[in-house]
C-alpha cells in the first residue's frame, strides 16, 4: 500500500506541475517592447498593414481593401500577417519575431506604412483568455504602432457565433472553458461585450481612444444570429462578409485621411 501512495502521488504531483505550467505559459503577458521608428519618407502610395489571427491570415482582406481603394482614386499597397488561433498576446510577440519565421510581422515596422489594422480577440474570447489579457496586448500593439508613427485602425472585437462555437467542443474542452471562464471573471454569455467594454475602459484610460482609428464592427455586422449568411463557420466570415468587412475598414480609413487631410489622388 505504501508503494501504491507513493505511485498515486508522483502522479497527482506531475499532473499539478503540467497543470501549473500550462496556466502559466497560457496568461502570460508579453513584456513591452522598445520599439525604434523608422525614419519614413514621403510616398504618394498608401501603404497600409494587418496583423490578427485567421481573420486576416491567407491574405483574405488584402485584395477587398486594395480594391476598394482603387474605387476610391487612391494608389495603396497591403502587406499582411495573420496566424490561424493566434491569441491577442502571440499577435503582438509576432511582431518581434525574426523575419525567418514564418508567422513574424516584425516588417510592419520597417515598410513605411502610414496605418496598420488590427483585427484580434476571436480566440481571446473562444479560449477565455479574459479581457484583461486581451486589452493589456491589443494596447501594446496600439502603442508601438504610435512609436513608429503608424496609425493603428483598430477593429473592435467581432461579433461571431461564440456560443455555437462552444457547442461543437468536445466535453473536456466545454469544461475546460467553463472553467476559465470563471478563473478569469468573464463567464461564457456575452463576453464579447465584455471583452469590448474591458479595452475600450483601458485605452481611455492611456487616453489612446483619440490616437487610433476605430472600426466599430456592430457597424458591419450587429448579430450573429441575424446575419448567418455572411459566415463560413461560426467564428469566420465568409467572403460577403469580408467584402462588407473590407469596405468598411476603408470608409473608415478614408474618413480619418480627409480629417488629417491626407487624401492624395494617384498619378496616372
Amino acid at each position: 500500500m505504501p508503494h501504491i501512495k507513493k505511485i498515486i502521488f508522483f502522479i497527482v504531483s506531475l499532473i499539478a506541475i503540467a497543470s501549473t505550467t500550462y496556466l502559466v505559459f497560457r496568461w502570460n503577458y508579453a513584456d513591452d517592447h522598445n520599439v525604434v521608428p523608422e525614419k519614413k519618407h514621403a510616398t504618394d502610395t498608401l501603404l497600409i498593414g494587418i496583423v490578427g489571427d485567421s481573420w486576416v491570415s491567407g491574405h483574405k482582406l488584402d485584395t477587398i481593401l486594395f480594391n476598394n481603394f482603387r474605387k476610391n482614386i487612391l494608389d495603396c499597397r497591403i502587406i499582411s500577417f495573420g496566424e490561424a488561433g493566434a491569441s491577442s498576446g502571440l499577435i503582438y510577440r509576432n511582431m518581434f519575431k525574426d523575419a525567418s519565421d514564418p508567422f513574424s510581422s516584425n516588417s510592419v515596422f520597417y515598410s513605411n506604412l502610414k496605418y496598420c489594422i488590427i483585427i484580434a480577440g476571436v480566440n481571446d474570447a473562444i479560449g477565455q483568455y479574459g479581457g484583461k489579457y486581451y486589452a493589456y496586448h491589443i494596447n501594446l500593439i496600439i502603442r508601438d504602432l504610435l512609436r513608429d508613427h503608424i496609425r493603428p485602425v483598430l477593429v473592435t472585437l467581432p461579433e461571431f457565433g461564440i456560443e455555437d462555437a462552444e457547442n461543437s467542443f468536445n466535453i473536456f474542452k466545454r469544461i475546460r472553458n467553463r472553467v476559465f471562464g470563471v478563473f478569469t471573471g468573464n463567464g461564457f454569455q456575452n463576453s464579447i461585450r465584455d471583452y469590448r467594454k474591458t479595452l475600450a475602459d483601458d485605452l481611455a484610460s492611456h487616453h489612446l481612444d483619440d490616437s487610433i482609428v476605430t472600426v466599430n464592427f456592430d457597424s458591419v455586422l450587429m448579430r450573429y444570429q441575424d446575419n448567418k449568411s455572411l459566415y463560413f463557420n461560426p467564428p469566420h466570415l465568409n467572403l460577403k462578409g469580408n467584402q462588407k468587412l473590407g469596405r468598411y475598414i476603408v470608409k473608415c480609413i478614408l474618413a480619418d485621411m480627409q480629417k488629417l487631410d491626407l487624401t492624395k489622388p494617384i498619378t496616372r
